[in-house]
Protein backbone atom coordinates (compact mmCIF):
# COMPACT_ATOMS: atom_id res chain seq x y z
CA UNK A 1 0.00 0.00 0.00
CA UNK A 2 1.30 3.33 -1.52
CA UNK A 3 0.71 6.68 0.52
CA UNK A 4 0.62 9.77 -0.95
CA UNK A 5 1.31 12.50 0.80
CA UNK A 6 -0.76 15.67 0.40
CA UNK A 7 2.42 18.18 0.12
CA UNK A 8 4.51 15.63 -2.35
CA UNK A 9 5.22 15.96 -5.79
CA UNK A 10 3.38 13.89 -8.61
CA UNK A 11 5.92 12.03 -11.43
CA UNK A 12 3.88 12.65 -13.82
CA UNK A 13 3.36 16.18 -13.48
CA UNK A 14 7.20 16.73 -13.45
CA UNK A 15 7.25 14.46 -16.98
CA UNK A 16 5.25 16.91 -18.99
CA UNK A 17 6.51 20.52 -17.91
CA UNK A 18 9.84 19.31 -18.57
CA UNK A 19 8.45 18.43 -22.01
CA UNK A 20 6.87 21.96 -21.87
CA UNK A 21 10.22 23.41 -21.13
CA UNK A 22 12.03 21.56 -23.76
CA UNK A 23 9.74 22.25 -26.13
CA UNK A 24 9.56 25.83 -25.31
CA UNK A 25 13.25 26.08 -25.07
CA UNK A 26 13.36 24.41 -28.87
CA UNK A 27 10.88 26.91 -30.64
CA UNK A 28 13.29 29.82 -28.79
CA UNK A 29 16.13 28.57 -30.45
CA UNK A 30 14.35 27.81 -33.76
CA UNK A 31 13.37 31.92 -33.85
CA UNK A 32 16.65 33.14 -32.66
CA UNK A 33 18.59 31.03 -35.87
CA UNK A 34 15.53 31.73 -38.22
CA UNK A 35 16.62 35.87 -37.17
CA UNK A 36 19.99 35.07 -37.43
CA UNK A 37 19.54 33.86 -40.81
CA UNK A 38 17.49 36.78 -41.81
CA UNK A 39 19.74 39.38 -40.48
CA UNK A 40 22.82 37.88 -42.34
CA UNK A 41 21.11 37.31 -45.42
CA UNK A 42 20.16 41.46 -45.12
CA UNK A 43 24.01 42.00 -44.58
CA UNK A 44 24.58 40.26 -47.54
CA UNK A 45 22.18 41.40 -49.65
CA UNK A 46 23.45 45.39 -48.13
CA UNK A 47 26.82 44.35 -48.88
CA UNK A 48 25.91 42.69 -52.99
CA UNK A 49 23.91 46.13 -53.10
CA UNK A 50 27.07 48.11 -52.19
CA UNK A 51 29.32 46.21 -54.35
CA UNK A 52 26.60 47.02 -57.39
CA UNK A 53 27.05 50.44 -56.80
CA UNK A 54 31.03 50.70 -56.34
CA UNK A 55 31.38 48.69 -59.84
CA UNK A 56 28.45 50.40 -61.76
CA UNK A 57 30.70 54.13 -60.01
CA UNK A 58 34.19 52.51 -62.34
CA UNK A 59 34.93 54.78 -64.87
CA UNK A 60 35.15 51.81 -67.48
CA UNK A 61 32.06 49.73 -69.55
CA UNK A 62 28.47 50.79 -67.94
CA UNK A 63 26.21 47.92 -68.68
CA UNK A 64 27.45 46.95 -72.22
CA UNK A 65 28.15 50.56 -73.12
CA UNK A 66 31.21 53.01 -72.61
CA UNK A 67 30.20 56.14 -71.39
CA UNK A 68 32.37 58.82 -69.26
CA UNK A 69 30.87 58.38 -65.68
CA UNK A 70 32.91 61.01 -64.07
CA UNK A 71 31.13 63.58 -66.87
CA UNK A 72 27.73 63.42 -65.45
CA UNK A 73 26.61 66.37 -63.17
CA UNK A 74 23.82 65.01 -62.07
CA UNK A 75 25.20 61.68 -60.87
CA UNK A 76 25.38 60.89 -57.35
CA UNK A 77 28.51 60.63 -55.43
CA UNK A 78 29.77 57.24 -53.37
CA UNK A 79 31.82 57.35 -50.10
CA UNK A 80 35.11 57.10 -52.13
CA UNK A 81 33.90 59.86 -54.22
CA UNK A 82 33.45 58.34 -57.28
CA UNK A 83 30.27 59.17 -59.51
CA UNK A 84 27.62 56.69 -60.04
CA UNK A 85 25.41 56.95 -63.06
CA UNK A 86 22.05 57.38 -62.60
CA UNK A 87 20.88 56.76 -65.62
CA UNK A 88 18.72 53.73 -66.02
CA UNK A 89 21.01 50.84 -66.94
CA UNK A 90 20.53 48.74 -70.18
CA UNK A 91 19.53 45.29 -70.13
CA UNK A 92 22.54 43.18 -70.03
CA UNK A 93 23.45 41.24 -72.58
CA UNK A 94 22.21 37.32 -72.23
CA UNK A 95 24.31 34.45 -73.74
CA UNK A 96 21.38 33.28 -75.99
CA UNK A 97 21.12 37.42 -76.73
CA UNK A 98 24.30 37.22 -78.25
CA UNK A 99 24.07 33.52 -79.84
CA UNK A 100 20.41 35.61 -81.48
CA UNK A 101 22.32 38.62 -82.35
CA UNK A 102 25.61 36.50 -83.62
CA UNK A 103 22.78 34.81 -86.52
CA UNK A 104 20.85 37.66 -87.41
CA UNK A 105 24.07 39.40 -88.42
CA UNK A 106 25.25 36.29 -90.21
CA UNK A 107 21.61 35.89 -91.74
CA UNK A 108 21.90 39.87 -92.64
CA UNK A 109 25.44 39.32 -94.28
CA UNK A 110 23.98 36.54 -96.22
CA UNK A 111 20.95 37.88 -97.41
CA UNK A 112 22.94 41.01 -98.70
CA UNK A 113 25.37 38.52 -100.32
CA UNK A 114 21.97 36.73 -101.36
CA UNK A 115 20.90 40.54 -102.63
CA UNK A 116 24.31 40.98 -104.47
CA UNK A 117 24.13 37.87 -105.81
CA UNK A 118 20.86 38.79 -107.24
CA UNK A 119 21.75 41.92 -108.63
CA UNK A 120 24.85 40.28 -110.29
CA UNK A 121 22.02 37.63 -112.32
CA UNK A 122 19.52 40.38 -112.78
CA UNK A 123 22.61 42.70 -114.88
CA UNK A 124 23.71 39.86 -116.58
CA UNK A 125 20.74 39.11 -117.94
CA UNK A 126 19.95 42.65 -118.85
CA UNK A 127 23.24 42.74 -120.40
CA UNK A 128 22.83 39.79 -122.56
CA UNK A 129 19.35 40.61 -123.27
CA UNK A 130 20.89 44.35 -125.00
CA UNK A 131 23.09 42.08 -126.76
CA UNK A 132 21.04 39.96 -128.35
CA UNK A 133 18.50 43.02 -129.24
CA UNK A 134 21.21 44.96 -130.58
CA UNK A 135 22.84 42.26 -132.33
CA UNK A 136 19.49 41.27 -133.77
CA UNK A 137 19.83 37.60 -132.41
CA UNK A 138 23.39 37.14 -133.70
CA UNK A 139 23.08 38.59 -137.18
CA UNK A 140 25.29 41.16 -136.60
CA UNK A 141 28.18 38.69 -135.90
CA UNK A 142 28.28 38.62 -139.43
CA UNK A 143 32.45 39.04 -140.29
CA UNK A 144 31.50 40.87 -143.36
CA UNK A 145 28.72 43.56 -144.02
CA UNK A 146 27.38 42.93 -140.67
CA UNK A 147 25.19 46.34 -141.22
CA UNK A 148 23.88 45.10 -144.83
CA UNK A 149 22.55 42.10 -143.06
CA UNK A 150 21.02 43.47 -140.09
CA UNK A 151 19.35 45.40 -143.18
CA UNK A 152 18.23 42.48 -145.03
CA UNK A 153 16.08 41.61 -141.64
CA UNK A 154 13.94 44.56 -141.84
CA UNK A 155 13.52 44.57 -145.67
CA UNK A 156 10.77 41.44 -145.48
CA UNK A 157 8.90 43.61 -142.92
CA UNK A 158 8.54 46.79 -144.63
CA UNK A 159 5.74 45.37 -147.01
CA UNK A 160 3.67 43.75 -143.99
CA UNK A 161 4.24 47.48 -141.79
CA UNK A 162 3.26 49.73 -144.82
CA UNK A 163 -0.13 47.54 -144.48
CA UNK A 164 -0.66 48.03 -140.57
CA UNK A 165 0.30 51.65 -141.28
CA UNK A 166 -3.20 52.08 -143.10
CA UNK A 167 -5.23 49.81 -141.48
CA UNK A 168 -4.05 50.90 -137.91
CA UNK A 169 -2.27 53.97 -137.72
CA UNK A 170 -2.15 54.32 -134.30
CA UNK A 171 -0.77 51.04 -133.44
CA UNK A 172 1.77 51.11 -136.34
CA UNK A 173 3.08 54.46 -134.80
CA UNK A 174 3.14 53.16 -131.20
CA UNK A 175 4.87 49.79 -132.69
CA UNK A 176 7.73 51.61 -134.68
CA UNK A 177 8.09 54.09 -131.44
CA UNK A 178 8.65 51.26 -129.42
CA UNK A 179 11.46 49.94 -131.93
CA UNK A 180 13.05 52.73 -131.97
CA UNK A 181 13.42 53.04 -128.38
CA UNK A 182 14.32 49.51 -127.81
CA UNK A 183 17.33 50.34 -130.74
CA UNK A 184 18.36 53.05 -128.78
CA UNK A 185 18.54 51.58 -125.11
CA UNK A 186 19.67 47.95 -126.40
CA UNK A 187 22.52 49.55 -128.22
CA UNK A 188 23.20 51.71 -125.68
CA UNK A 189 24.25 48.63 -123.34
CA UNK A 190 25.83 46.84 -125.91
CA UNK A 191 28.12 49.61 -126.89
CA UNK A 192 29.47 49.35 -122.88
CA UNK A 193 29.60 45.65 -123.51
CA UNK A 194 31.28 45.34 -126.73
CA UNK A 195 33.32 48.47 -126.35
CA UNK A 196 34.03 51.89 -129.17
CA UNK A 197 31.45 53.46 -130.55
CA UNK A 198 28.76 51.63 -132.91
CA UNK A 199 30.08 49.00 -132.76
CA UNK A 200 29.79 46.55 -135.83
CA UNK A 201 28.31 43.93 -133.98
CA UNK A 202 25.39 46.49 -132.77
CA UNK A 203 22.64 46.20 -136.07
CA UNK A 204 19.48 46.73 -134.60
CA UNK A 205 20.44 50.69 -135.53
CA UNK A 206 19.81 49.28 -139.34
CA UNK A 207 16.64 47.88 -138.38
CA UNK A 208 15.12 51.01 -136.94
CA UNK A 209 16.58 53.12 -139.70
CA UNK A 210 14.91 51.02 -142.81
CA UNK A 211 11.53 50.81 -141.15
CA UNK A 212 11.21 54.59 -140.55
CA UNK A 213 11.62 54.48 -144.35
CA UNK A 214 8.99 52.77 -144.67
CA UNK A 215 6.68 54.51 -143.44
CA UNK A 216 6.39 57.01 -146.31
CA UNK A 217 6.24 53.38 -148.64
CA UNK A 218 3.15 51.91 -150.21
CA UNK A 219 3.05 48.51 -149.24
CA UNK A 220 4.75 47.12 -152.07
CA UNK A 221 7.99 45.06 -152.78
CA UNK A 222 9.26 46.94 -155.07
CA UNK A 223 9.57 49.85 -152.89
CA UNK A 224 10.76 47.70 -149.75
CA UNK A 225 13.76 46.77 -152.33
CA UNK A 226 14.47 50.63 -153.27
CA UNK A 227 14.69 51.92 -149.87
CA UNK A 228 16.88 48.82 -149.05
CA UNK A 229 19.51 49.99 -151.84
CA UNK A 230 19.06 53.53 -151.13
CA UNK A 231 19.10 53.04 -147.35
CA UNK A 232 22.33 51.42 -147.46
CA UNK A 233 23.79 54.36 -149.85
CA UNK A 234 22.41 57.15 -147.31
CA UNK A 235 23.95 55.26 -144.37
CA UNK A 236 27.39 55.26 -145.50
CA UNK A 237 27.22 58.88 -147.07
CA UNK A 238 25.35 60.22 -144.03
CA UNK A 239 23.65 63.56 -144.98
CA UNK A 240 23.21 65.95 -142.98
CA UNK A 241 22.67 65.77 -140.09
CA UNK A 242 23.11 62.27 -139.96
CA UNK A 243 27.42 62.46 -139.52
CA UNK A 244 26.67 65.27 -136.91
CA UNK A 245 24.39 62.91 -134.50
CA UNK A 246 27.31 59.77 -135.38
CA UNK A 247 29.92 61.78 -134.68
CA UNK A 248 28.35 64.20 -131.75
CA UNK A 249 26.04 62.38 -129.80
CA UNK A 250 27.05 59.88 -127.37
CA UNK A 251 25.16 56.57 -125.96
CA UNK A 252 22.34 54.70 -127.97
CA UNK A 253 20.77 57.94 -129.39
CA UNK A 254 24.30 58.22 -131.16
CA UNK A 255 23.95 55.20 -132.66
CA UNK A 256 20.63 54.69 -134.06
CA UNK A 257 20.32 58.84 -134.56
CA UNK A 258 22.10 58.70 -138.03
CA UNK A 259 20.52 55.64 -139.51
CA UNK A 260 17.04 57.12 -138.49
CA UNK A 261 18.46 60.23 -140.75
CA UNK A 262 19.27 58.06 -143.39
CA UNK A 263 16.11 55.98 -142.85
CA UNK A 264 14.21 59.26 -143.75
CA UNK A 265 16.57 60.36 -146.67
CA UNK A 266 16.29 56.84 -147.73
CA UNK A 267 12.23 57.24 -147.79
CA UNK A 268 11.83 60.62 -149.33
CA UNK A 269 13.85 59.60 -151.84
CA UNK A 270 12.41 56.23 -153.02
CA UNK A 271 8.80 57.70 -152.68
CA UNK A 272 9.87 60.41 -155.04
CA UNK A 273 11.24 57.63 -157.79
CA UNK A 274 8.33 56.15 -157.58
CA UNK A 275 5.98 59.22 -158.66
CA UNK A 276 8.75 59.63 -161.44
CA UNK A 277 8.25 56.41 -162.85
CA UNK A 278 4.70 56.25 -162.60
Amino acid sequence: MVEVGTGGHDPVDEARLDERDQARHAETRRGERAAQAHTHRHVVLEHAAHEELRRLAQPGTVVGEQRPVDQLGHGGRTRDGAGIDLRPPEEPLHPTHAVFRTISQRNFKSGRCLTAKARASTQTSVRALAVALATVGGVGYVPIASGTAGSLVALPLLPFLAALRDRAPVAYAALVLGLIAVAVWAAGRAEDVFGGEDHPYIVIDEVAGLVVAGALLPATWLAAVVAFVLFRVFDVVKPFPARQIDGGVEGGLGVVGDDLVAGLYAGLVTRLCLRIVA
